[in-house]
């Protein structure tokens, strides 16, 4: 009995060394299994993991010849690392932040600031036709491990999961699934209303905002069901000017039930590409001329007004009819960052135009000296409003144009002061179920849907929406059935739309 108790004695500290052993190697296999493997490559914009694209830059990786150091788009590592950046054009500095850790670099200098250190980087920041670009230094900064190859024209990051690198102080577990329903009932001015909500944590877990481009002209076919990062969770209706990462939705004065010229006033609300929510408004000039039945459009077209650049029209491929380009004015076709097509003095047909490209069309003395420059500063500027600009069209149910915006501004209702601008009275009497999109503390997206008939002439909905004290940026009327959500394979919301161009958060 005694040989037996000093055996087992004897065998204790082997089986706390074999346990101990097995409680510190398990979390490194456990993160090894949850690491994913990214590839950069010099000219593509498309970022891959075992031959599958995870992710499409806004410019592709490049080599500079100066430092012959390969550079990519700083605001896609963020993206891809799901760290928050913030831009200062003043100082023309980036501020990384995930959680406690922070980076900052400045574009022409080679000095980061990583936590409290000054780090020296490979070589500085450089700003690429509006698109910053930086080392690989800054992958590492954010805790990526990078190997690149010998000649510097690729590399590879091992990036861990976004449950295992958030830096947000989230945890995985707070959002299993970054999708939240709600029923709410609140009461205004005497009228009960019903809200169903959809809240999606855009910064919860597993959630990427991705581009689709337009599957080309409007006849086009149904929406996309499956994408390169899996299934989509949210399709929204809209045609951005710059058909990237954009949710949003919007209002134009003047539906077109008979053809009219008019002016109107656009109010948009949405996320840009850099995950940032806005709120913009301008003047629009609206000239629309539909059928008689009302089930096609022959003629529409959209001039901004701006000041600082003149008015011109903005046209991408859904546009059903040729254009007549007199010899004092021409039409700039863009793809992405280069311009491909002028055109003077002929016809041109916006729908032979490939997904993604769009055209400018002026008069020539305003628009000859463009470049892609002119138009890069153009698209970001503030004052253009164009990196915004929106337009929804959709011919499964007829034309239309959204009407009558309900817009809260720090949490209240603005209502009224752009009224005149909206001409479709009878839409906007008309009783019946809306839905409205809204943002929450720029981190939550709102899908809100009313059981309860509402009319936006005699009705505050507007006040209505305040009182569930969810929007704190801005909500603006989505039009009825011009939003569809699809979410693990089913569809939320489906009113049978076409979609022209498509925002996707996928999962």
């Amino acid at each position: 009995g005694g040989s037996t108790v000093r055996k087992l004695t004897n065998l204790i500290p082997l089986l706390l060394i074999v346990a101990m052993l097995m409680v510190t190697i398990a979390p490194d296999c456990s993160a090894e299994e949850h690491a994913s493997v990214v590839q950069f490559t010099v000219g593509k914009t498309a970022v891959t993991s075992n031959g599958t694209t995870v992710l499409m830059m806004p410019v592709p990786a490049v080599f500079d010849m100066g430092s012959k150091q390969l550079l990519l788009p700083v605001r896609s590592v963020a993206n891809l690392l799901e760290w928050d950046l913030a831009w200062d054009a003043k100082t023309g500095s980036c501020t990384l932040t995930s959680g406690k850790s922070r980076v900052v670099a400045k574009v022409g200098s080679r000095t980061a600031m990583v936590g409290v250190r000054a780090v020296t980087m490979s070589a500085a920041l450089l700003n690429a036709r509006g698109t910053v670009v930086g080392p690989v230094d800054i992958l590492r900064f954010m805790g990526a491990s990078v190997q690149v190859v010998p000649d510097g024209r690729s590399c590879t990051a091992t990036i861990a999961s976004a449950q295992d690198t958030a830096g947000s102080g989230d945890s995985g577990s707070e959002h299993p699934d970054a999708v939240t329903r709600m029923s709410r009932s609140v009461t205004y001015a005497t009228k009960k209303y019903t809200f169903e909500i959809i809240r999606i944590d855009l910064k919860g877990k597993g959630i990427r905002v991705v581009p689709v481009a337009s599957p080309g002209g409007m006849n086009s076919g149904t929406p996309y069901t499956t994408f390169a990062l899996g299934k989509p969770l949210a399709m929204i209706n809209a045609l951005p000017f710059d058909t990237t990462t954009h949710v949003m939705t919007g209002s134009l004065g003047g539906e077109g039930i008979y053809p009219q010229v008019k002016a109107g006033y656009a109010e948009t609300m949405g996320i840009d590409d850099h995950g940032i929510p806005f709120y913009a408004e301008g003047r629009l000039e609206v000239r629309v001329d539909v059928t008689v039945d009302r089930k096609t459009i022959s003629m529409t077209t959209y001039s901004i007004n701006c000041t600082s650049w003149g008015g011109f029209t903005v046209y991408t491929n859904w546009y059903p009819k040729a254009i007549w380009v007199g010899s004092n004015q021409q039409l700039i076709v863009v793809d992405r960052d280069r311009i491909v097509q002028r055109v003077c003095g002929a016809t041109f047909q916006p729908r032979l135009m490939k997904p993604g490209q769009y055209a400018l069309y002026g008069y020539q003395a305003a628009v000859n000296h463009w470049t892609i420059d002119t138009i890069t500063s153009l698209r970001n500027a503030d004052s253009a409003h164009l990196h915004i600009f929106l337009g929804e069209r959709d011919l499964s149910t007829g034309f239309f144009i959204q009407s009558a915006p309900v817009v809260l501004r720090a949490g209240q209702p603005v209502m009224g002061a752009k009224a005149y601008a909206y001409a479709d009275s009878f839409r906007m009497a008309k009783s019946g179920p809306r839905s409205f999109l809204g943002i929450g503390g720029g981190r939550y997206l709102y899908f809100v849907s009313s059981s309860t008939s509402i009319s936006l002439t005699t009705d505050n909905v507007g006040g209505a929406l305040a009182q569930l004290k969810l929007f704190s940026d801005v909500i603006s009327l989505d039009g009825g059935a011009s939003t569809t959500l699809y979410y693990k394979g089913a569809y939320i919301y489906t009113p049978g739309r076409q979609l022209v161009t498509c925002l996707v958060v996928s999962q």
